[in-house]
């Protein structure tokens, strides 16, 4: 009898510890413990039930009570959820070592264990909330009973997992599991996620104003405020993001284990999420499966299965029939119907994975096997693709010649014919961003440093295959890129043991450069706006950067400064996680003098000329010519838009043109083309102005 004497005490005293301070809190008195059993309320030891002296005691019905329980104020009033209207209180329930918080309405809670339900919520008809000594919150982080939950990422095989944490992102994520050749940074990285996790704090919580109703069972899972949890089955050893700005909501039928669920997350419609992370504004719903994944922010994943994969933002999977699994999507992605990515078991050994750049567009029932890595903004056309890729050229639309199996690849595809879509992303995307905070940057721009670093190795591989082709690497420029006896060329390393078709490599290259001039006029023309003429020989000096960039979690780092991140982790310069996070909000602020140095230094490169060389008139001339490109880029995403409109097979569902236009709208107003008309105009404008300050300088 006294060792359970001693026990309840150390936790009354260990449960207080987690109430916020300055609160306090009496034992009952005799009248006060009859006016409770009268209310058909028990208790094994009514000397472990306390309140404060506002608690209404007459607001407590057939419950029961075991061990420490504090219950704050209760003021009666009414608390209304929909068609949910309940009397503030507790009813029908059973506390154990719990703590509730002032005017909360709690009815038909089965079991309530080791749980602090903070003010103004709202508990209704759950079979049971509790929270065992050893719990972690979905953290991977080592506890008392020796366990740790990680994320299989990128890999089925484990061999890039990561522990996962409450303010984990997807850079995290993606320098944990890239460097795995190099044991003292994976050391460190567990140390230092060890100790962002508070051992001691082992009381499950549910943040104030919250709504729980109509659940099934809730273990080991600390829950944010304003969070709205109705109808779900399952929520076992995670945390829940949420607060008034960005509230959480998991809907009817999830089953939710060992995992971290982000601000502002949607997760409906019976998902099964096991071993997984998402971001700010995610949604997971109808029936989705995921496991062992990493959803970066403002991505929707709906009715399909994703298994082992390391999402970055922006990612859009919701059909039935896809899957997407052991891949990393370095964001902007879209998966289409039928699109069965990994896990094809395609050898005698384990499977291996997919590494895809920014603005990845697998199509219609397509395959691929492992091990397959896709440059940025790569189009795969429908087709089952039988060979590992290794797609190099960026903007490209891939697809197999249905006639002869030939594999074709299209290269700076997307700029000529698929311009409507390369551009509305940027657009869509920065429209999308419904982050409240923005903890970590992203770069949407599909011309960026990871693209562009690219469009510089197209180039060297189509004018060398070009050289190949006819002893020489021909000028280029759009009178003659599409020469009929250099219409298609052959290249032998995009697939194994066969050549790869090049459509129209000339246009690929005047492309490519094309854009990469572009690039730079647009960095150039933003430092003149910004900083003026007079120090504009200062941008013209041979750069240090490297062509190396890395896309962390939608951040491009480049090459010396995420050396330089592991070198500190390793030495211990950086050695909690919000060090890192600083580190990379330091760096986004370096990132728009490095865009710039390195949009200036391809060009360079581009033009075979020497910084010291470079004139003024050179920069009037690149200004110049991109007005020119800028009028090219609206035009082109005219004419992808147009063909909605104008293709005799697309009207002739329409009875006329009348009702085409009610159910598209009209051509002329399309907002997204509106917007880049008028900022062409702007466009324009400022360079006209650039232009006349170079002139006058």
């Amino acid at each position: 009898m006294n060792g359970d004497l001693n026990k309840k005490n150390r936790q009354k005293e260990l449960l207080l510890k987690k109430f916020p301070s300055g609160k306090k809190f009496r034992n009952l008195k005799n009248n006060e413990i009859e006016l409770l059993e009268k209310s058909n309320n028990y208790s094994d030891n009514w000397e472990f039930v306390f309140i404060s002296e506002t608690t209404d005691l007459t607001l407590i019905k057939n419950c029961e009570f075991y061990g420490p329980v504090y219950i704050d104020s209760i003021k009666k009033k009414q608390v209304k959820h929909e068609n949910t209207i309940l009397q503030t209180g507790i009813y029908n329930s059973c506390l154990n070592n719990s703590i509730i918080g002032k005017n909360c309405a709690i009815k038909n809670v089965h079991n309530l264990y080791n749980y602090f339900i903070e003010d103004d919520s709202l508990l209704f008809n759950i079979s049971e909330i509790n929270c065992s000594n050893t719990a972690s919150f979905g953290n991977g982080c080592q506890t008392e009973s020796g366990e740790q939950d990680s994320l299989e990422i990128g890999n089925e095989n484990g061999g890039r997992q990561v522990l996962p944490f409450e303010s984990i992102l997807p850079a995290d994520a993606f320098l944990w599991s890239r460097f795995r050749e190099d044991a003292l940074l994976l050391k460190k990285l567990n140390l230092i996620t060890d100790n962002t996790f508070d051992n001691n704090d082992t009381l499950g919580r549910i943040g104030q104003n919250s709504i729980l109703k109509n659940i099934g069972r809730i273990e080991d899972s600390k829950i944010g405020s304003y969070v709205e949890i109705i109808g779900a089955t399952l929520l076992k050893n995670i945390t829940v993001l949420s607060n008034k700005e960005e509230p959480t909501k998991i809907g009817d039928a999830a089953e939710l284990i060992n995992g971290i669920v982000g601000y502002s997350n949607k997760i409906v419609h019976g998902p099964k999420c096991i071993n997984f992370v998402t971001g700010r504004n995610v949604k997971i719903e109808l029936g989705a499966r995921v496991k062992h994944t990493f959803v970066g922010s403002n991505s929707t994943i709906a009715c399909c299965e994703v298994l082992s994969n390391l999402i970055f933002p922006f990612h859009e999977q919701h059909h039935n029939n896809s899957f997407l699994i052991a891949s990393t999507l370095l964001g902007q992605s879209n998966i289409a119907a039928g699109a069965t990515i990994g896990s094809n078991h395609n050898s005698r050994a384990a499977d291996g994975e997919i590494l895809a750049g920014r603005g990845f567009w697998p199509g219609l029932n397509s395959s691929y096997k492992h091990n397959s890595r896709f440059a940025c903004f790569s189009l795969i056309a429908k087709g089952s693709y039988e060979t590992e890729l290794n797609v190099k050229l960026p903007f490209s639309l891939m697809s197999i010649d249905s006639s002869s199996g030939q594999l074709q690849i299209f290269p700076a595809f997307w700029f000529r014919y698929n311009m409507y879509a390369l551009a509305r992303n940027s657009w869509k995307f920065n429209k999308r961003d419904k982050r409240v905070k923005k903890e970590q940057n992203i770069e949407m721009d599909y011309l960026a440093p990871d693209s562009v670093a690219e469009i510089l190795i197209g180039i060297e591989i189509l004018e060398q295959a070009v050289k190949t082709e006819t002893g020489e690497v021909p000028f280029v420029d759009e009178s003659n890129f599409d020469k009929q006896e250099l219409r298609n060329i052959y290249l032998n390393d995009i697939a194994p043991k066969q050549k790869v078709l090049v459509i129209k490599p000339l246009q690929a290259i005047w492309l490519y450069k094309l854009m990469l001039s572009y690039f730079a006029a647009k960095e150039i023309l933003k430092y003149i706006l910004k900083d003026g003429v007079k120090d504009i020989d200062s941008l013209f000096k041979e750069s240090c950067l490297s062509q190396n960039w890395m896309n962390f979690g939608g951040q491009l780092i480049e090459e010396n400064d995420y050396l330089k991140i592991i070198a500190d982790i390793k030495e211990g310069d950086l050695n909690s996680w919000p060090s890192v996070h600083k580190r990379y909000n330091d760096l986004w602020e370096k990132y728009k003098y490095q865009k710039r140095d390195f949009a200036i230094q391809c060009w360079l490169q581009k033009e075979k000329k020497s910084a010291k060389n470079i004139s003024t008139i050179d920069i009037i001339e690149l200004l110049t010519n991109a007005t020119n490109t800028d009028a090219q880029i609206l035009q082109w995403t005219k004419d992808a838009r147009i063909k909605d409109y104008s293709n005799p097979f697309r009207q002739s569902v329409y009875r006329n043109r009348k009702e085409m236009e009610a159910v598209l709208g009209k051509f002329e107003e399309d907002a997204f083309i509106k917007e880049m008309a008028s900022q062409h105009k702007q466009f324009k404008t400022e360079i006209n102005k650039a232009v006349l300050k170079l002139q006058n300088n």
